[in-house]
């Protein structure tokens, strides 16, 4: 990499921190969200790009053609695309598309990265998109809240508040609160939820910081024995959440179990951006062929009921995409429709404790990482 001089590696120049045409086009820009185009830009000068391409969920849509704008002012760029198909999380980064279109960038706004760059295969950046929030705030509801400075804690949110947790877990410290935790499913960043990943947690008590509830679904399907809230800091309050756990897992069951008695099963590969895992499939596939069953493979964009039923000799499906399908919406399926964990249930008889480690090292072998590792070493 040729460096500038006078500046270390990933330390931003001063004439692009200082630029004042930047300056003028950053008042434009919320405040409190971080989309860190300075950093941006460096990047876009690191790699010399002239085409880049940019992604983002839908919350944050609504931005796209202001960043178009700033970073084709000010960075010296031929094109930016937005690509803007749906996505639900980094799950669904879309390089495989960016590196077709011949882009030397992709920037991946609002989520972690699921997929590490060194697995994408062209030049990737992930912005979290940090939303800076009232701490104070919350730092004084939760000590109202939980007054009792010896009940252990566990503090979670999604990846936009993940700093303001953690600045707040500081500040509770110091005022004699060092009953909170933040807990961590690594790769994910300390605190960090997703909708298919939660760690172990032994607090009795959960707080997650969000403005929805989905990813604290996670931690409800991981920890059935703590008691959960969700502080909402859009609106200052915290509320009590509930899960049934009991009646999901009866529904699940019974999908289960009609896939027990399936003759022919459809493996779905979801070709949203990345939501379908190669080496799942392949571990879906090993334990189909050892038991001889009969199996199709399907690529999918959309697993839907219209999808599924034009191949109605399939008795029972599996979809591999995003675990919270099967979980959240397998009923609306006419046949079974299932998770890569569910199936391992039905063909392995293994307890049904959904443990919630898809993008989580050391999870099972329907989880992401687990299953490359495995692969590898077979």
């Amino acid at each position: 990499m040729k460096r500038i001089k006078g500046v270390r590696p990933n330390q931003i120049p001063e004439d692009i921190l200082n630029n004042p045409e930047l300056a003028r086009w950053m008042e434009l820009v919320p405040k409190n969200y971080n989309f860190e185009i300075h950093k941006t830009l460096w990047r876009i000068r690191e790699l010399n790009a002239k085409r880049v391409g940019l992604q983002f969920p839908e919350g944050l849509q609504m931005y796209g053609c202001l960043l178009s704008d700033i970073l084709l002012a000010i960075g010296g760029l031929e094109d930016v695309i937005i690509l803007a198909d749906v996505v639900y999380g980094a799950c669904c980064i879309e390089d495989l598309t960016a590196n077709e279109l011949h882009l030397d960038l992709l920037v991946h706004y609002g989520h972690s990265c699921l997929i590490p760059i060194n697995e994408t295969c062209m030049k990737t950046l992930y912005v979290f998109v940090d939303i800076a929030i009232n701490i104070d705030t919350l730092v004084n509801t939760l000590i109202h809240n939980f007054p009792d400075p010896n009940e252990k804690i566990a503090l979670v949110s999604t990846v936009q508040f993940v700093e303001s947790v953690t600045i707040a877990k500081k500040m509770l410290d110091e005022r004699g609160y060092t009953n909170f935790i933040i807990p961590q499913a690594k790769p994910r960043t300390t605190g960090e939820l997703l909708g298919c990943t939660s760690p172990a947690i032994p607090e009795q008590i959960i707080i997650s910081v969000s403005d929805g509830r989905f990813h604290l679904e996670a931690a409800m399907i991981q920890n059935p024995g703590s008691r959960f809230f969700r502080y909402d800091p859009y609106q200052n309050k915290i509320y009590a959440e509930y899960y049934d756990l009991n009646e999901m897992k009866v529904r699940r069951n019974a999908s289960i179990e009609a896939t027990r008695n399936a003759k022919h099963i459809g493996l779905v590969l979801g070709t949203l951006g990345r939501q379908g895992s190669i080496h799942i499939l392949s571990q879906l596939e090993k334990l189909l062929q050892g038991i001889g069953r009969k199996y199709t493979v399907f690529l999918m964009s959309d697993v839907s009921q219209s999808s599924i039923n034009k191949y109605p000799e399939v008795d029972a499906w599996v979809e591999i995409a995003c675990p919270r399908l099967a979980i959240d919406w397998g009923a609306e399926f006419t046949k079974p429709m299932l998770n890569p964990y569910e199936c391992f249930v039905a063909f392995k008889n293994l307890p049904l404790d959904y443990p919630m480690d898809n993008y989580m090292y050391n999870g099972g072998e329907w989880s992401v990482y687990t299953s490359k590792e495995i692969e590898t070493k077979s």
